[in-house]
């Protein structure tokens, strides 16, 4: 993506926050305070291919909602862990060979399950986003150049909006609301959750699509 250079204060809140959660069935967040204890994965990546655009699982028009229990319960759900644990290997897979991407959706691994992996740094814990959908958005937009994990070797000319509120289910299994006023994390969620949808940063593309030399997802 665009922006890179984000707030590390706000991903350190993400302990504090998880010490302090409350009992109520929903939480809510700003873009300072953001998630749950999230998924730590093992020590070595696993190599886990990432969809490219022309295959068609990329364009499933809808994800499967994954049951809140089975969220809970994730150990005793293969089908619902094996998808996550996969999800996250391609994320650090990605960061380890070419040292940047920050978040990837489960349909970019062939999976049509509703989930989001994200990992904004080397220093910041890696966090798992089920069945996020954008409640509100701002009607102030941005234009911005994007880029893509499944798009190889261009970035995209289009606008987003400048803040966006998200309903999601944490790696506890409880809901979280999540008011992202960083353009860029707000970008980023924009980016993840249209691939949930079937839609890619081309179909939104305002003129000219560039070639680049990286990929920044």
């Amino acid at each position: 993506m665009l922006f890179r250079s984000l707030s590390l204060f706000c991903w350190l809140q993400i302990a504090l926050l998880a010490s302090s959660s409350s009992s109520s069935p929903s939480s809510s967040s700003s873009s300072s305070k953001l998630l749950s204890p999230g998924f730590l994965g093992g020590s070595t990546a696993e190599h886990v291919e990432i969809l490219q655009i022309g295959d068609p699982r990329l364009r499933i028009p809808k994800t499967r909602l994954i049951p809140v229990e089975k969220i809970k319960r994730i150990h005793e759900n293969p089908d619902v862990k094996s998808v996550r644990d996969k999800l996250h290997n391609a994320l650090l897979d990605h960061q380890e060979r070419f040292g940047f991407g920050r978040a990837i959706a489960a349909p970019q691994i062939g999976s049509d399950l509703s989930m989001i992996a994200m990992k904004l740094s080397s220093m910041e814990p890696a966090v798992t986003l089920y069945n996020p959908e954008i409640i509100s958005a701002s009607p102030e937009e941005v234009t911005l150049w994007d880029d893509c994990f499944s798009i190889a070797d261009y970035k995209v000319r289009l606008s987003r909006h400048k803040s966006i509120t998200v309903k999601f289910i944490d790696d506890r299994g409880d809901e979280r609301i999540w008011t992202c006023d960083n353009i860029a994390l707000s970008e980023l969620l924009q980016h993840e959750i249209d691939h949930l949808h079937g839609i890619l940063a081309t179909d939104c593309a305002l003129p000219p699509i560039s070639e680049c030399n990286t990929v920044l997802c």
